[in-house]
C-alpha cells in the first residue's frame, strides 16, 4: 500500500479548501443569500434564514417577521428575506409597506420571481389592473413558459370583459400543460358563462386532474352537469364539494336543487334546511321547499314557505309566481289573480307569469283582460310557441273559435310538430261538437309526440264523452304510464271501472293511488264513496262522501250520494249492494297495499311548475 505523504496531504487540504469555496458559491448563487454583488455574506446569514424559514412555515409571522429585519439589518441586500417581509405585511394587509419591500428585493434579485408575484397580487387586491398586467409581464420576460403569470393576465383581461384576450392567455398556458389548473378551471368558467355545458365539463374534469380536492372545480362542474339535466353527476360533485367546504351555502343549496328536480323530495328539504341554517335569509330556498309542499299536495304548507320567502324579500318574484300557481290548482281564482298580478308588476317582461294571468282571468270570467294580457306577453316574446297555444286557448275558452284556430295555426306556423297545437285545435273541435275532427287532431297530435301524456289524457276524456269506455281506460292508462305522478287519472279510471261496474276492487286500487297522492282530491273520496256504496259498504261509503264535502262543500255529486243512503238507500242506477263482485271481501287488503306507486322516488322525474326553474343559483366561485 502507498505511504500518505505529507505532500499529499497538503494537495489533498487544497482540495477540500477548493470544494468548500465552490459550495460556498453554490449556495450564494442558488439561494440567493448576499446583498449586492462584490459583498461578502456573513457566515451566519445562512443559519438566520432557515431558522426564519422555520417560524414562515409554522406561520409564526411575528417572530418570523423579526428574524427577517435582523438579516436585513446584516445584509441590506437580501432580496429573500425582504420577498419574506413583503409577502408578511401582505397577509397583514398592509399594502404600501409591502410594496416597499418587493420593489426593495427587486433591485438586488432582478431575476427573482416571487417578489414579482408578491407585487402582482397587491396590484390585484387594488385593482390596478394595468400594473398587474406589467408586472406578470416582467415575469414572463424572466421566465417565458410561467404557466401562472399567464393565467393571471388571462383572468385580469376576463373580469375586464376582454373575453377573447383572456383565451389566448389560458389557451397559451394549456399548449405547455394540458392539465394545468388556473388555465383548465377558467376557460372551463368562459364555457359555462357562454352556456357550452360539455366544454365546461371537460376543462372542469381536466382542472381537477391537478387538483382533485379543489372546492371551486367540484362544485363548478356539479353545476355544470345540472344545466345538462344529468342530475346524478352533479349531485355526486356537490357531495366532493361539501365535503371540502362543510360551510358551504350555495353548496346545500344547489344539491337540494338537483334533488328536487330527481323528485328526491324528503333529502332535497334536508339540504335546504342545511342551507337555512347557515343563512336563515337564503329566500330561494323557502321558495323551493314551498314547491316541493305544492308538488306533494300539502299546499298550507306550501303556502306558508311562499309567504316565508316574501317577508325575507318583498318583491320575490318566484314567490309570488308560485304562490299565485298554488291558488290556481286550488281553483282560488282571486287569490291566484292577486300573485300573479304582482309577480308580472315585478318582472313585467315575464312570459311564464303573464301566460299564467291570463289563464286566472280566463276562469274569472274576463276573456278580455285575459286575452290583453297575453297579447302583451306576444309583443314581448312573439316566437313562444306557447304563449299562441296559451291565447288560443282562452279564445276556445271565450267560445272565439275562429281566433283560437288562428292562435294555433300561429304555434304551427312556429313548430310544425307541435303536439300542444295540435291539442288546442282538437279541443275547438270538440267545443264545436265536432267528435270526428277532435279524435282527428288529438291522434295527430299523438304521432307527433307520442310521449305526450297531454294527448292521451284528451283522447281519454273524448272517448268518455263518447261512452267508449274501453278506449278511454286504454287512453288513460297511457297516461300513467307516461306520467305516473298525475294522480286525477288515476281517479278518471276508476270512475270508468265504477260506470261499468267492471272491477271494482281494481277501481279501488285506483283511487287509493291518487288519495295518496293528493289526500285532500275531493273528487277522489267522492268516488271512493261511490266504490264503497256499489260494494254495499254503507258506513265506509259515508265516511269518503263527507271527506270529499269536507275538503270541496260545493262537490254536489258527493251531496246527491250521500243524501241517497241517509234518505233512501241508493240512487237509480247504482249496483245493489248485496251483489258479488269482483274480489268481494278482499277489498280491503287491496287498500292497504295498491299496487299503484305515484310517490316521489329517486330518478322520479318532478312535475314541471312555472318557475321552478327559474331561479339562479350562484354560477362561480
Amino acid at each position: 500500500m502507498n505511504k500518505f505523504s505529507k505532500k499529499d496531504y497538503m494537495m489533498t487540504r487544497r482540495s477540500f479548501r477548493f470544494i468548500e469555496a465552490v459550495i460556498l458559491f453554490i449556495f450564494v448563487g442558488v439561494l440567493p443569500c448576499c446583498g449586492s454583488p462584490g459583498e461578502t455574506p456573513e457566515p451566519d446569514v445562512l443559519e438566520k434564514f432557515s431558522d426564519a424559514e422555520r417560524c414562515f412555515s409554522e406561520k409564526n409571522y411575528t417572530e418570523a417577521g423579526e428574524r427577517y429585519q435582523k438579516i436585513v439589518e446584516i445584509e441590506p441586500g437580501h432580496y429573500r428575506s425582504l420577498t419574506r417581509l413583503g409577502e408578511i405585511s401582505l397577509l397583514m394587509i398592509e399594502y404600501d409597506d409591502a410594496l416597499a419591500y418587493f420593489k426593495e428585493a427587486q433591485k438586488h434579485g432582478k431575476d427573482y420571481l416571487p417578489a414579482y408575484e408578491g407585487m402582482a397580487q397587491i396590484y390585484m387586491e387594488r385593482e390596478e389592473w394595468e400594473k398587474a398586467i406589467d408586472t406578470y409581464e416582467d415575469m414572463l420576460d424572466i421566465d417565458s413558459d410561467n404557466l401562472d403569470a399567464m393565467a393571471k393576465i388571462g383572468e385580469i383581461y376576463y373580469k375586464a370583459g376582454n373575453t377573447k384576450k383572456a383565451m389566448r392567455f389560458f389557451e397559451k398556458g394549456l399548449k405547455i400543460k394540458s392539465n394545468h389548473y388556473e388555465s383548465c378551471y377558467n376557460m372551463g368558467k368562459i364555457s359555462f358563462a357562454n352556456k357550452d355545458y360539455n366544454e365546461a365539463q371537460k376543462y372542469f374534469l381536466n382542472s381537477l386532474k391537478s387538483k382533485p380536492r379543489s372546492f371551486e372545480a367540484n362544485y363548478n362542474l356539479g353545476l355544470t352537469y345540472y344545466h345538462l339535466n344529468r342530475y346524478d353527476e352533479a349531485i355526486g360533485f356537490f357531495r366532493r364539494a361539501v365535503k371540502i367546504d362543510p360551510d358551504s351555502v350555495e353548496t346545500y343549496y344547489a344539491m337540494g336543487r338537483a334533488l328536487m328536480l330527481t323528485g328526491t323530495y324528503d333529502e332535497a328539504q334536508a339540504w335546504y334546511n342545511k342551507a337555512l341554517e347557515l343563512e336563515p335569509g337564503l329566500y330561494q330556498a323557502y321558495v323551493d321547499i314551498g314547491i316541493i309542499h305544492k308538488e306533494t299536495g300539502l299546499f298550507l304548507d306550501a303556502e306558508e314557505y311562499f309567504r316565508k320567502a316574501i317577508e325575507i324579500k318583498t318583491d320575490c318574484f318566484e314567490a309570488y309566481l308560485n304562490l299565485g300557481l298554488l291558488y290556481l290548482d286550488q281553483e282560488k281564482f282571486k287569490m291566484a289573480e292577486d300573485a300573479l298580478a304582482k309577480a308580472v308588476r315585478i318582472r313585467p317582461e315575464d312570459t311564464s307569469a303573464l301566460k299564467s294571468l291570463g289563464i286566472v282571468r280566463i276562469k274569472l270570467g274576463k276573456p278580455d283582460s285575459a286575452v290583453s294580457v297575453l297579447k302583451d306577453a306576444i309583443k314581448v316574446s312573439p316566437e313562444d310557441i306557447d304563449l299562441h297555444i296559451s291565447l288560443g286557448n282562452i279564445y276556445c275558452s271565450a267560445g272565439k273559435y275562429k281566433e283560437a284556430f288562428d292562435s294555433f295555426e300561429n304555434a304551427l306556423s312556429l313548430d310544425p310538430e307541435s303536439d300542444k297545437a295540435y291539442i288546442g285545435i282538437g279541443e275547438v273541435y270538440l267545443k264545436k261538437g265536432d267528435k270526428k275532427k277532435a279524435e282527428e287532431a288529438f291522434i295527430k297530435a299523438s304521432k307527433v309526440n307520442p310521449r305526450s301524456f297531454e294527448t292521451f289524457v284528451s283522447l281519454g276524456r273524448l272517448y268518455r264523452e263518447m261512452e267508449d269506455y274501453d278506449r278511454a281506460r286504454e287512453a288513460f292508462l297511457r297516461v300513467v304510464e307516461l306520467k305516473p305522478d298525475l294522480y286525477e287519472i288515476y281517479v278518471d279510471i276508476a270512475e270508468i271501472n265504477l260506470n261499468q261496474n267492471k272491477d271494482l276492487n281494481g277501481a279501488l286500487v285506483m283511487v287509493n293511488t291518487a288519495l295518496k297522492a293528493y289526500h285532500g282530491y275531493s273528487r277522489g273520496h267522492e268516488i271512493k264513496g261511490r266504490i264503497l256504496l256499489s260494494m254495499g259498504k254503507k258506513d265506509e261509503a259515508k265516511m269518503e262522501l263527507n271527506k270529499a264535502l269536507k275538503t270541496d262543500p260545493e262537490n254536489i255529486s258527493a251531496k246527491k250520494f250521500l243524501d241517497s243512503i241517509q234518505d233512501k238507500g241508493k240512487p237509480d242506477g247504482e249496483v245493489d249492494g248485496e251483489t258479488e263482485s269482483e274480489g268481494g271481501d278482499e277489498t280491503e287488503a287491496v287498500e292497504e297495499t295498491p299496487e299503484v306507486e305515484t310517490g316521489k322516488k329517486p330518478g322520479d322525474k318532478p312535475k314541471e311548475t312555472e318557475g321552478s326553474k327559474d331561479l339562479k343559483l350562484n354560477v362561480e366561485k
